[in-house]
């Protein structure tokens, strides 16, 4: 699929990170969620100390996000990025809260490029927001140059960790967008 969302995720809604015209997110987020929020601990400001960086459709090739119905952003890639090689900044989470008496499951897809071609390479686990109990099994990700798609299905608030393992020249990892279905 690369960047080509619009059609197979983000049928109920998406936030693309890192907008091209001026690196603030763009959201559409459905009822049932009543916030998406990045951060690298969980008593620091979501905006605080999260780089952002974006990648025009000529930089990113396949792996550029389309542009969402009704919108007039260009096609690019934006990121929230780690803080790579500063200790304890490899990480990042997402929180996903569902919304008040929001009920059944909801299908999550995180989506990230390694644009450049940097080798970049990362984990993420998902795990229950309130509890901090693990869901899922951890994911490895590599050769997403082309971009990668990982996805949950869970009927709480969800907690995404991506954790950096490695790249070229210690470039940062991050997140390009999130899918809701």
């Amino acid at each position: 699929t690369h960047g080509n969302w619009v059609g197979t995720y983000g049928t109920k809604g998406y936030v693309l990170f890192a907008n091209p015209d001026n690196e603030t997110d763009t959201a559409a987020l459905p009822p049932s969620v009543a916030n998406v929020t990045v951060h690298r601990r969980a008593d620091e400001s979501a905006k605080a100390t999260i780089r952002a960086q974006t990648w025009s459709l000529l930089d990113a090739g396949v792996a550029a996000l389309m542009t969402p119905p009704n919108s007039t952003i260009a096609p690019a890639v934006g990121v929230k990025e780690s803080s790579n090689p500063l200790a304890c900044t490899q990480t990042l989470k997402m929180d996903v809260e569902l919304a008040p008496g929001a009920s059944g499951p909801l299908r999550t897809t995180l989506y990230a490029a390694d644009v450049g071609i940097m080798g970049r390479e990362m984990v993420v686990e998902a795990f229950d927001l309130a509890t901090l109990n693990v869901v899922a099994p951890w994911q490895r990700v590599t050769d997403f140059a082309r971009g990668a798609y990982l996805t949950w299905e869970y009927d709480r608030s969800l907690r995404l960790r991506v954790s950096y393992i490695r790249a070229v020249d210690g470039v940062d990892t991050g997140l390009s967008a999130v899918f809701f279905d």
